[in-house]
């Protein structure tokens, strides 16, 4: 019966997504001029407060406890790919892509609440300088839920699936800052979540059971500790990868199943999910986040692994050389980009943040183990940092991912014979994947979750006492949202002078000269008297200039980074965090 509900339920979504593209295409048209570069804002927030949803309206809602590159590269989210593929047509209006993103905000209070959150960031742009809306990425909060257990994943998105269609083909009419107004539709072209929440919403089976990987039917297997076994998922290069049909089959017959047994699973799928219609592919179109499994967890247990007393006597511990770690790493000078200076191994290894362990791995990791871990596994831990590097650059070649590819399947094959199998968990499976995800959305960047942790972190901030958290924040930041349209309509004051102060409190840099929209020069020019006699030979024969009078600079901004030379005055480092203990 309820099999027979949720094909009925499929169809009916699939036929009123058709109507309304239908309905859609006979309306006005408004002039599409698609920018490789641009991003647009547009999005508005749905809530799950205050909507009441109908067993029927959707199936699978019973409770359960679980409940500008070359053509051969990929730059940012690669929507003209998903287009293609999946016969998305946004054509008619100014295109948005939208990426979503869940995640567990924060716990309140002394006891056991959470705070579920889920956010969605937009981006897509005009080629009309004076039509562009924005050159930035925004994000909102489309969704919270407080409470003792974790939400219904069903019950939660389907006000975010009905407004999402709404967007989709009819769109909304957003006003320009040059005048006038533009129709704005929007599609969700990528999710993004840590394990435990992506498994939630995929109503999928935790990192810790069989099929638990949500890119492949790999079974995995148990890994006996004595009194507990784990998880693991031995190395295998032949793997079937999961595909968007066999996923609906799944949840079809699980849905069956669970009606004799309710733990039953098909393939790790508990049953549908409502990200069948929210995304153009669930397969293709969800990320692996970095900040979690790569940094969080991988990095982290690295460096368990190397400096731990657990492992003693074995060859890639280097505990007995961690004094010498904490030196090279306190003798590091990183630029003034890096938010975070590196911290102490030995003493602060339990309280590394995800920019810490980034960076550690990253750009410090290398040189400071080179000499003390052992060679073996040096050149074993050089394959996941290129790997990373490779895919986490602005623009990834189609040639570039394969590389990076060959060597995350030759780390994770070397893993487990260097560490043991033991250790070879999911976090560490999904390396096999993680290139097929950015051939499909682009860089590994563009979907990690440290910008919507960033956010999360804000929306803490808005939680002053216990009780009733979910008003706290609610009542907050509709306040924080409103605040410009707020302070615009004052008179002229002081008091706006000084709300318009905290509204832009970042340091900015003095830009003296501006070269082209990506470049300028920063602070002071100097007379350059006398010309160095090879400068004035490469500007006579570069530019065929003899004489006239020239001036230079220390300080040179490419698009947000800050170029300094040698000579320049040396910014102060200053600590952005303070730790008590």
């Amino acid at each position: 019966m309820k099999r027979s509900r949720f094909r009925s339920w499929y169809a009916r979504k699939r036929r009123e997504t058709d109507d309304r593209q239908d309905q859609s295409s006979d309306e006005s048209e408004v002039e599409l001029v698609e920018h490789p570069e641009g991003r647009c804002v547009s999005s508005e927030s749905s809530s799950s407060e205050g909507v009441q949803c109908n067993d029927d309206d959707y199936p699978g809602n019973e409770s359960d406890s679980d409940s500008e590159q070359s053509q051969d590269s990929v730059q940012n989210q690669d929507a003209d790919h998903l287009r293609r593929e999946h016969n998305l047509d946004l054509n008619a209006e100014q295109e948005v892509n939208v990426n979503y993103e869940d995640d567990i905000a924060v716990g309140v209070g002394s006891g056991e609440d959470d705070l579920n959150n889920t956010i969605s960031s937009a981006s897509g742009g005009s080629d009309n300088s004076d039509h562009h809306v924005s050159s930035e990425g925004e994000a909102s909060s489309d969704g919270l839920w407080f409470g003792e257990r974790k939400p219904n994943p069903n019950l939660f998105l389907n006000p975010l699936v009905d407004q999402m269609g709404t967007l989709e083909t009819e769109g909304a009419e957003m006003p320009l800052a040059g005048g006038g107004n533009i129709r704005v539709r929007a599609k969700i072209i990528g999710a993004v979540a840590d394990l435990p929440a992506k498994a939630l919403f995929m109503r999928m089976c935790q990192y810790n059971g069989r099929h638990s990987c949500f890119n492949c039917l790999s079974s995995g297997g148990r890994y006996d500790l004595g009194n507990i076994t784990i998880q693991v998922f031995p190395y295998s290069r032949n793997y079937e990868p999961r595909i968007q049909d066999d996923m609906i089959d799944f949840a079809e017959r699980a849905l069956e199943a669970r009606q004799q047994d309710p733990d039953a699973t098909v393939y790790g799928v508990r049953g549908p999910t409502l990200m069948l219609p929210l995304l153009p592919n669930i397969v293709e179109c969800l990320g692996i986040d970095i900040m979690h499994g790569v940094f969080l967890n991988l990095m982290r247990t690295l460096l368990r692994l190397f400096f731990e007393n657990e492992y003693p006597n074995e060859p890639f511990n280097i505990a007995p050389f961690v004094n010498i770690v904490d030196v090279r790493l306190k003798n590091i000078k990183p630029p003034s980009s890096f938010q975070r200076l590196p911290r102490s191994i030995k003493k602060e290894l339990a309280l590394h943040k995800a920019s810490d362990l980034k960076y550690l791995m990253m750009y410090y990791s290398l040189p400071v183990f080179l000499g003390i871990l052992p060679l073996r596994y040096w050149l074993h831990h050089s394959k996941l940092v290129s790997a990373i590097s490779l895919l986490c650059q602005e623009s990834v070649s189609q040639g570039q991912i394969n590389s990076a590819e060959e060597q995350l399947h030759s780390y994770v094959s070397d893993f487990q014979l260097l560490y043991g199998v033991r250790h070879v968990g999911l976090n560490l499976h999904q390396l096999l994947h993680l290139c097929d995800v950015v051939r499909n959305l682009g860089p590994a960047w563009v979907y990690s979750c440290f910008f919507y942790e960033s956010l999360n972190g804000d929306l803490s901030k808005l939680v002053h006492g216990t009780r009733h958290a979910a008003l706290q924040i609610s009542s907050s930041s509709s306040v924080f949202m409103n605040l410009r349209v707020m302070v615009n309509e004052m008179d002229n004051s002081d008091a706006k002078q000084l709300c318009l102060k905290f509204l832009s409190m970042q340091e900015k840099a003095k830009i003296t000269e501006i070269i082209d929209h990506k470049t300028a020069v920063v602070g002071k020019f100097q007379n350059c008297h006398p010309v160095p006699r090879c400068v004035s030979v490469f500007i006579q024969d570069t530019f065929d200039f003899v004489g006239g009078r020239f001036r230079y600079f220390y300080r040179l901004k490419k698009k947000k980074e800050l170029c300094t030379t040698q000579k320049a005055t040396p910014v102060p480092k200053r600590k952005s965090h303070v730790m008590f203990k």
